[in-house]
């Protein structure tokens, strides 16, 4: 399935402030992708995740830190969170493949 070993890598390497905000962008890019074929930029691909759960805190966070604040903080929880929901949503087959 398209993105799910780097987002089992970024799974696997757990906390990383320095690369969270691409962690979480780039996950939002590959979830979007997974379930639209559509390619787009990470800002893009981040405010389509917000667009389907508001409560994203980290995805809310890294389009902050991309955006506005290069300081704002981004809960590694809330990466792990998304990247399971990402990595779930990579891994069910779609009705086009099933």
């Amino acid at each position: 399935k398209v993105g799910d070993a780097q987002l089992a890598d970024w799974q696997r390497i757990g906390d990383d402030p320095a690369n969270a905000e691409l962690t979480v962008l780039t996950a939002s890019r590959i979830w979007r992708y997974a379930l639209e074929s559509h390619h787009c930029t990470k800002v893009e691909a981040g405010e389509w995740a917000l667009k389907q759960d508001p409560r994203l805190e980290a995805v809310r966070d890294a389009l902050r830190q991309r955006s506005v604040d290069s300081t704002a903080v981004i809960d590694p929880a809330g990466v792990q969170a998304l990247l399971g929901r990402v990595r779930t949503v990579v891994q069910t087959p779609s009705e086009s493949t099933s």
